[in-house]
């Protein structure tokens, strides 16, 4: 996955019912991980059946600008770090 580089990180609070971001102009992937299990889902997927992130391992995801990333807790309520990346 390299050499992308972070542009922007933010922590985002994660439910159950989830958190939805949108990917910004020259962001070419994702980086998250959280401090809880997660579930992630890109448009229009439902977050319910997207795919599980256990706490603590990062995961890569190629975006495309624009893009919907949708992220909830799978079971206990945390947070999740994710890193905007470009070339």
């Amino acid at each position: 996955m390299y050499p992308y580089r972070p542009v922007n990180t933010q922590d985002v609070d994660v439910t159950s019912s989830g958190s939805e971001l949108t990917t910004g102009a020259g962001q070419r992937a994702v980086r998250i991980v959280g401090k809880v299990d997660l579930r992630i889902a890109f448009q229009p997927d439902a977050v319910a059946a997207g795919v599980f992130l256990p706490a603590g391992v990062p995961e890569y995801f190629s975006t495309h600008p624009g893009d919907l990333l949708k992220i909830a807790a799978d079971s206990t309520a945390g947070t999740a770090n994710v890193a905007y990346l470009t070339r």
